[in-house]
């Protein structure tokens, strides 16, 4: 007969060392395992209500709360905060009352992977009313920062959106003459103008509402100090083709120059650096052409304009002959 005190014995001291062993093995594991999978990160998530057509949220408490999510470091590295909302969805049929809704984990979208373990708070507090729709007027975006050169001139298109929402907040806005703001716009260091499209900001973050259009397109103008200065009487001079001896009759032989632009740069320019010219090459010398006038300023010049008057002038190409050893034009 078989002592069962005997093999109890044997159970546990026979090979103890590898037994031992492999349940220290065990246990690491176990321990190593849970850690890796029992790491905790905490998010504030955007509680969004749904409702149905004609009806409106008036007051919503909390809209957000703080979602704790337990998983692997790797899988709560990977979680986008843009992408987090709890979705709601109450029950009223009507657009008068309230309700308490609790928030579920299944509300919880825009995360895989990891499971939240703790919502704070886990009920909204609703409070309804009829939907109506209105008009507002938006405020000139805001700028901020300073351009690295000028002024800063803002233009936006629409000036006015439609505001769907709770019908007494719309009252209220009406009655205090409120106007949609805008995010703001970052001129910092800016030497260029350049357009931007920047979302409209809802009038309240305790109701629900929705803006139409949603975005508002703005352009900012950069725009900078200038001065003008002024030459007459310019000599224009004509550029020709190497191989032909010909000189050019100009009509009229001088114009009238003007640079607009930054003062520094205007400034800095001297008459002996321009040059005004046509280009009168490949034409057919003892005929009139009309050509356009072309400027040459000092390459480090930039964003200058340069206005000539007039800007086209009528040349004629006539051939030179040599006679007793003198050069005379010929037609």
């Amino acid at each position: 007969m078989v002592n069962s005190k005997e093999v109890i014995r044997d159970l546990f001291l026979n090979n103890w060392g590898l037994k031992l062993t492999a349940f220290v093995l065990a246990m690491l594991t176990f321990f190593a395992i849970h850690g890796a999978t029992n790491e905790e990160l905490t998010f504030e998530v955007p509680v969004v209500v749904t409702v149905k057509e004609g009806i409106a949220v008036l007051d919503q408490d909390p809209t957000s709360v703080e979602i704790t999510f337990r998983g692997s470091f790797d899988d709560l590295r990977r979680i986008d905060p843009n992408h987090l909302q709890v979705d709601v969805k109450p029950t009223v049929i009507s657009s008068a009352g309230s309700e308490k809704v609790p928030i579920r984990k299944s509300d919880i979208s825009g995360v895989a992977g990891v499971r939240p373990v703790a919502i704070i708070p886990s009920v909204v507090d609703l409070t309804f009313d009829m939907e109506d729709e209105q008009q507002f007027s938006v405020a000139k975006p805001t700028a901020i920062g300073t351009p690295l050169k000028g002024k800063v001139e803002i233009d936006y298109e629409p000036k006015v959106v439609t505001v769907r929402g709770p019908r007494q907040q719309l009252q209220r806005m009406i009655e205090e003459n409120v106007v949609i703001e805008t995010e703001p716009i970052d001129v910092d260091e800016r030497v260029k103008s350049f357009t931007r499209t920047l979302d409209a900001i809802s009038p309240s973050a305790t109701w629900v509402s929705k803006i139409e259009p949603a975005e508002i397109m703005v352009t900012v103008n950069i725009v900078t100090e200038s001065i003008s200065r002024e030459w007459t009487n310019f000599t224009v001079f004509a550029i020709m083709d190497r191989e032909k001896t010909m000189s050019a009759q100009i009509k009229p032989a001088t114009v009238n120059l003007s640079l607009h632009g930054r003062p520094d740069l205007v400034k800095s320019i001297i008459s002996e650096t321009i040059k005004v010219f046509i280009d009168c090459t490949g034409l057919e010398g003892g005929k009139e052409h009309e050509l356009p006038l072309n400027v040459h300023l000092p390459p480090a010049i930039s964003d200058v304009t340069v206005t000539v008057d007039p800007d086209r002038v009528k040349v004629v190409l006539k051939k030179w002959e040599a006679i007793d050893g003198k050069e005379e034009e010929t037609n």
